[in-house]
């Protein structure tokens, strides 16, 4: 009998008590253009796409801006799943674009999209406002936030999750969208018209299922209770 529960108390440890914590499984502060992280997909490093210090505090960032009428466009060269992604960004123009799958109908092999754009005013952006960007396979959802002040770091955050997306504003869900899609997505960061953009400390992070510390603790010290008591 002992021994039995011996055994159900092994598998309550690896398999039922458990708790969710998040990796970090990618992560960029762009102290130099990582070419091993991000693939160019328009631009050339150096010109379109710097590394440069946003604001005199010897942290670098990324800044991208469209020049000679070459737009700046990245994406990470690894593709994600369910997790949260987040990033800090001062945006100064239309079309700084931040997100997964950023303008997925226009590329081969990406299929959803959900993204930061700060669009232009007739799709409902413009100055001090950013939107989120729903790509569902088919056609393109959006919805503007405001006060989203320019020239100014904002954190912006996307938890995708199975069955819900939801945008995340220095720390303020701004829009729950419903969606179910299964695939992986790059991370992109574009600047398709003209205005400054810099982008830092990208990172995503995927949830881990890990024991609860004290839940060990409880079951070894039960283990250790019962095989003491088989010794007597």
């Amino acid at each position: 009998m002992r021994k039995a529960v011996v055994i159900l108390l092994f598998f309550a440890m690896f398999l039922g008590i458990r708790s969710v914590a998040q990796a970090v499984v990618f992560l960029d502060d762009f102290s130099f253009f990582d070419t091993n992280k991000w693939d160019v997909k328009s631009g050339s490093v150096g010109t379109q796409i710097q590394i440069a210090d946003a604001d005199s505090d010897s942290d670098t960032e990324l800044f991208l801006s469209r020049r000679n009428n070459i737009r700046a466009r990245i994406h990470s060269k690894d593709r994600f799943s369910y997790g949260i992604l987040e990033a800090d960004i001062i945006p100064n123009g239309i079309y700084q674009k931040f997100g997964l799958g950023v303008n997925a109908g226009e590329w081969s092999g990406i299929d959803r999209g959900f993204y930061f754009d700060t669009l232009n005013a007739y799709y409902g952006g413009g100055t001090d406002t950013i939107s989120w960007v729903v790509y569902n396979g088919s056609q393109y959802i959006h919805g503007s936030i405001s006060g989203v002040l320019w020239n100014q770091w904002h954190h912006l955050a996307i938890n995708w999750q199975p069955s819900t997306v939801t945008f995340i504003v220095d720390g303020n869900i701004k829009k729950e969208y419903s969606i179910t899609y299964s695939g992986t997505l790059p991370i992109g960061i574009y600047n398709d018209r003209d205005g400054s953009y810099y982008v830092d400390d990208v990172r995503y992070n995927t949830p881990s299922v890990v024991p609860e510390p004290s839940s060990i603790f409880l079951t070894l010290f039960g283990l250790f209770g019962i095989v003491s008591g088989r010794k007597k």
